[in-house]
């Protein structure tokens, strides 16, 4: 059987980040996905400033912008009632960016770079079913089947779960229990393509309208004349509906684009891409699950770490990821990866994500009062140092948990 001192399960953005940075530390590591790349994803597309940061530490920047992408520099929120507000998405002067790039190119270079690393073994084609176990019954690697349905065992020190929503590697860790889901805390979404959107321009667009409340639609450009579409709703919400029926979310929101005063003109001659449609479930971070234990670990959206306002998950799996490979690299160098030395991964993700989880949290809750949403943005849009004032919070971790605050509202009714 071969050795390695990681397994990673899952080649997206968590995985592969993982497997990076874990060859940077020497480590030598298995990296295994069930599906072959490159390979499509549901998703807006989004790689924000944190992914991008990091995308620069790999040196990965450049192969980005070799792609079919967008590089966007704001977005635009708006309310049921049209009033928009503009936030600009970069700082001043600086060398960050916003870029828009299908999840099939993205994920293909983050994996593709991990597999050319010499400590790492890539496969694709692998299903994850189980840890192997050593005889003290802690974690001793993974077994699965390979392509040709042949089944295959791997030793490693720590198992790294980076394999997605409904994480096989979080339920087998008994992190997570899929059946007994808290709906309230899992966004329903999806995304399609589309050619020739009237009015596209380098921005992405957030609308808030009544029949998707809570949840919002987005359209997102991603080069080459094409627009990610896409909406997401809270899924608690989905299953009760009107009237107790389940809300169809794909065919509302097509309802909506054929006959909304603000969309229809826009998609009058708009052409879906064939094929292109894909749907998913969203684990947020406001439900907080374990994230490691003794001999595996969970990131990004096995690790529930989605942001609950946006829905955006892309930077917070790859920030988890790094963090998961530190962690692990010194865990194994003091040999305690089975006595409790990956609980430090647990305490570190929660203390630098889980206060702007926390407040996305707070952002979604008040979103889903529509006549506040509606109060905000037209505030914002019409008062220009309301809109200063919401900008600077945005850019501000810390100071964007204002937003959430009874004081701010009360500022905008004096304003």
């Amino acid at each position: 059987m071969d050795r390695f001192d990681v397994a990673v399960v899952g080649g997206g953005p968590g995985g592969a980040t993982a497997a990076a940075f874990l060859a940077r530390a020497g480590l030598r590591t298995l990296l295994v996905d069930k599906e072959r790349f490159p390979r499509d994803k549901s998703c807006g597309d989004a790689v924000c400033t944190k992914s991008v940061r990091i995308l620069r530490e790999l040196g990965l920047v450049s192969a980005v912008e070799r792609e079919v992408c967008a590089r966007v520099e704001s977005q635009v929120m708006v309310g049921p009632d049209g009033a928009g507000l503009h936030l600009p998405l970069l700082g001043a002067g600086g060398n960050d960016a916003v870029y828009v790039v299908r999840r099939e190119r993205f994920d293909n270079i983050l994996f593709q770079h991990a597999r050319s690393l010499p400590q790492v073994t890539a496969l694709e084609g692998f299903s994850f079913a189980d840890f192997l176990y050593a005889r003290d019954g802690s974690v001793a690697g993974i077994a699965g089947t390979d392509a040709g349905g042949h089944e295959r065992r791997y030793a490693a020190s720590i198992v790294i779960g980076a394999d997605g929503a409904m994480s096989r590697v979080a339920a087998r860790a008994g992190a997570y229990s899929f059946s007994h889901k808290n709906h309230d805390h899992w966004i329903a979404a999806f995304r399609v393509y589309f050619r020739d959107v009237a009015g596209l321009a380098d921005e992405l667009e957030i609308h808030f309208l009544d029949e998707l409340m809570p949840g919002y639609l987005w359209i997102f450009p991603v080069g080459g004349g094409e627009a990610n579409v896409g909406a997401g709703m809270i899924e608690s919400a989905v299953r009760a509906g009107e009237g107790g029926s389940r809300i169809n979310l794909r065919q509302r929101t097509y309802e909506l684009l054929a006959t909304h005063p603000r969309l229809r003109q826009r998609f009058a001659g708009a052409k879906e891409v064939a094929g292109s449609f894909r749907g998913g479930q969203l684990p947020c971070g406001s439900e907080r699950r374990p994230l490691a234990g003794d001999g595996w670990m969970l990131v990004g959206d096995a690790a529930s770490l989605v942001d609950p306002f946006s829905g955006e998950g892309i930077s917070n799996a790859m920030h988890s990821a790094m963090l998961a490979a530190e962690y692990a690299a010194q865990a194994l160098r003091e040999g305690t990866a089975h006595t409790g030395g990956l609980l430090r991964y647990e305490a570190r993700v929660w203390k630098e994500l889980g206060p702007e989880l926390d407040t996305a949290y707070r952002m979604q809750t008040l979103a889903r009062h529509k006549w506040l949403l509606r109060f905000v943005l037209k505030r914002a849009a019409t008062r220009p140092r309301v809109r200063d004032a919401i900008v600077a919070m945005m850019r501000d971790p810390q100071a964007v948990r204002g937003l959430t605050r009874p004081s701010f509202y009360l500022r905008l009714l004096a304003s």
